[in-house]
């Protein structure tokens, strides 16, 4: 079984626009406590057509999705995912990103928990 090389990410406006990640837009939008109503109105969209791309249902063109970057303060990039990210790492990124760093004892306590966790890979 041979293993495949991951390919280098080109994190250029036009590598990245073919993969919008509406994971990652809910979660700039719930990292930012701003209620849908409120983006699409500062992105310059009706609430249907923010739903549509909140659900994947319609991919944003790049115009649309620097407009939705800017009303979340983000760029563009942040509103896309990278190859190979299983289903839902852009929410949790996006979400995880906008939290206070973690304290010591906080650290400790999740380094105690992952701990208990069988089989799980060391590096």
């Amino acid at each position: 079984m041979t293993t495949r090389k991951p390919r280098p990410i080109n994190r250029s406006a036009d590598a990245v626009a073919d993969r919008f990640d509406p994971d990652r837009l809910r979660g700039y939008r719930h990292a930012r406590s701003t209620d849908r109503r409120a983006l699409a109105n500062r992105a310059g969209l009706t609430l249907a057509e923010l739903d549509a791309i909140e659900t994947g249902t319609t991919t944003p063109d790049p115009a649309t999705v620097a407009r939705l970057a800017e009303a979340l303060d983000c760029t563009p990039a942040d509103l896309h995912g990278h190859p190979g990210e299983p289903p839902n790492a852009g929410y949790w990124a996006a979400t995880t990103a906008a939290m206070p760093p973690l304290t010591p004892a906080q650290i400790a306590a999740v380094a105690t928990a992952l701990d208990r966790i069988p089989n799980l890979p060391r590096d």
